[in-house]
């Protein structure tokens, strides 16, 4: 939303800043570990996340939630969005028999709550694209700035 405003491009993307206490609050029970997708994007936290915890995680591309003209405008200023901070939105590590229940919650606060992988061995994340598998390093050098 911000860069659009600065490089006075037209766009329906707003900003997803909102509280996340109730939301992760409502899951908490049944969630191993929570972080904000904040500076860095999903890249940042869930790399964190891996070196933390000394875990590998399997991202499926297409289950991720990004909005077409997130990726678009993403794809037109050479950014990466999985590197974009998302500051109403979190990600989580659930067991697998909880992972639904937790989805379906979840989905009350946010219609684009999705299961996008698993935990896997290593300590790397690797992101299942439709051409195959990369990598999802930790970004490096300069991010776009934080706007809060």
């Amino acid at each position: 939303a911000l860069l659009s405003k600065r490089f006075d491009y037209e766009t329906k993307i707003v900003s997803d800043a909102k509280p996340l206490l109730e939301e992760i609050s409502s899951v908490s029970r049944k969630i191993k570990v929570a972080k904000d997708i904040t500076r860095g994007g999903l890249a940042a936290a869930t790399n964190e996340i891996c070196e933390r915890y000394n875990i590998g995680m399997r991202i499926e591309e297409s289950d991720i939630p990004v909005k077409d003209e997130v990726r678009r405008v993403s794809e037109m200023l050479g950014v990466d969005p999985y590197h974009l901070a998302c500051e109403g939105r979190f990600i989580c590590i659930a067991q697998r028999e909880n992972a639904e229940d937790v989805e379906k919650k979840l989905r009350r606060y946010n219609k684009d709550a999705a299961i996008v992988g698993d935990v896997v061995s290593g300590r790397e994340v690797i992101l299942q694209t439709f051409l195959g598998k990369r990598m999802l390093p930790q970004p490096m050098g300069r991010l776009v700035p934080r706007i809060c």
